[in-house]
């Protein structure tokens, strides 16, 4: 009996470990950036799907600013932002 129960344990243990906990994130990147020289504002978005193991989609949400320069000598300001939430099946 009790080498059916360990028996059991580990075949349990391989089912239930080897399922995936993975979550499919749908996430939309927003970036935005203006240029001072030519008084001019650049916008770019675009979705992906990104797929992650440990954690919430909520985790790969984020907010940043960057600096790019520009072939005329001057900088855009850029920001960025990712927003992601979890696919719905």
């Amino acid at each position: 009996m009790k080498k059916i129960l360990i028996l059991g344990a580990v075949v349990a243990i391989f089912v239930f470990g080897s399922c995936s906990r993975s979550k499919v994130c749908n996430c939309t990147v927003k970036k935005t950036g203006y240029d001072p020289v030519f008084d001019q504002w650049y916008f770019h978005s675009f979705d992906t799907t990104q797929t992650i193991v440990i954690g919430t989609c909520e985790d790969l949400n984020s907010y940043s600013t960057s600096n790019a320069p520009t072939d005329y000598g001057g900088n855009v300001n850029y920001t960025q932002v990712i927003e992601c939430s979890e696919q719905q099946s």
